[in-house]
């Protein structure tokens, strides 16, 4: 685990340092092209590398997008595909980069370069807001218009013919949104765009929920964040599962993980009758299981906005990252977050580095708080 921390943290650091240098140059270089938008644009690119919970974020600037007539396309990793592949009612296209390895992202993003300049796009939207490689690649592309954040510490903003203010008082959704400026469009109340799902994934689920009683109280649980978010853990969920099996009898748990976490998952199955592992569903099928939970429990991970974007209640705990602007985006929810004096401090202005190797943040929030709010919604 510690090596692969280390190599983590210093392809971070080069990222970081490389391509503040290589963008500096670039950007001696360069000739600013349309700095206004006359007319809605034939065909965009979005630049979005990583997250899948971030697809899910931006789907009603994409909806958006696409309502007004715009060919809206993606440039993202391949562990994104899955979850792009299910708003193909609003993408249009998807352009997918090898990620097995972080080194192997600009060497095959370089690959793919020529068949997507082929595209030529009216407008490319970088969407990453600390990447300095999307920066780079945007341009590579030569779009007509290349648009981004502006943030005043990096120079990602010296490639842009528009930039838009980065502005972390506000919720990533409508961060996103702020691409809509230059557009000249507009929008009110936006929701997270369900994910498009099939009829072969509702009987699925229903099948399996169909051994439940009309009134058991459903919870889906997921303890994972992955390695890289490893700090916005939480490493009481086994005990919060034992205490709610007491809290209620009706209530049934869901604990949900990829395949890689499997055999992590079975410390969680405590009782067979009433906790079960859902592992490695697709993302259709997780949405529809979300669809009939009552209430969700997550870190601040990719599920908590699946779960946001679908029908149950969201219980999120947060601790080094900002809820104001990464929480659950619906009214059905309650945020636990200590506010310490150091939280939150994987923000965007320290390039979400976290300046601690512990998550005292996360590891205030008591079982007991989670109770209480599960007791509350369940009467």
């Amino acid at each position: 685990m510690g090596d692969s921390m280390n190599r983590i943290e210093i392809y971070k650091m080069l990222e970081y340092k490389g391509g503040m240098a290589l963008i500096n140059l670039m950007a001696m270089f360069r000739r600013r092209k349309n700095t206004i938008i006359t007319s809605i644009p034939k065909k965009v690119l979005i630049v979005k590398l990583f997250g899948f919970g971030n697809v899910i974020l931006m789907s009603y600037l994409i909806k958006t997008l696409k309502e007004n007539g715009i060919k809206v396309h993606i440039l993202t990793t391949e562990s994104n595909e899955s979850i792009v592949n299910t708003y193909k009612n609003i993408i249009d296209k998807g352009y997918f980069i090898r990620d097995e390895h972080f080194i192997q992202i600009p060497v095959n993003s370089l690959l793919m370069l020529k068949s997507i300049r082929r595209e030529n796009y009216d407008v490319v939207i970088d969407a990453e807001q600390l990447i300095e490689f999307s920066a780079i690649l945007s341009h590579l592309i030569n779009p007509k218009c290349l648009i981004g954040y502006y943030m005043e510490h990096l120079p990602k903003y010296k490639l842009y013919d528009i930039s838009i203010p980065n502005n972390d008082d506000k919720h990533i959704v409508y961060q996103y949104l702020d691409f809509l400026k230059p557009f000249g469009l507009k929008c009110e109340s936006p929701q997270l765009v369900p994910i498009h799902y099939d009829y072969e994934d509702v009987e699925y689920v229903n099948k399996i929920l169909s051994k439940f009683k009309p009134d058991d109280i459903l919870i889906g649980i997921c303890p994972f964040v992955g390695f890289q978010n490893r700090l916005r853990g939480w490493n009481k969920f086994d005990k919060l599962i034992s205490e709610l099996l007491k809290l209620d009898e009706r209530i049934k748990i869901f604990v949900v993980g990829s395949r890689s976490e499997k055999n992590e998952i079975s410390k969680y199955i405590i009782d067979n009758r009433r906790v079960f592992p859902v592992v490695g569903w697709d993302f259709k099928k997780l949405f529809c299981l979300f669809n009939k939970l009552n209430i969700g429990i997550s870190c601040d991970t990719g599920p908590m906005h699946l779960m946001a974007c679908s029908n149950c209640f969201v219980i999120s705990l947060f601790g080094p990252t900002d809820s104001k602007i990464y929480g659950p985006f619906t009214d059905k929810k309650h945020i636990l977050y200590k506010n310490l004096k150091c939280s939150p401090c994987a923000t965007n202005l320290k390039g979400k580095i976290l300046d601690c190797d512990n998550n005292s943040c996360m590891d205030k929030i008591t079982v007991e708080e989670v109770l209480d709010v599960v007791n509350k919604l369940v009467k």
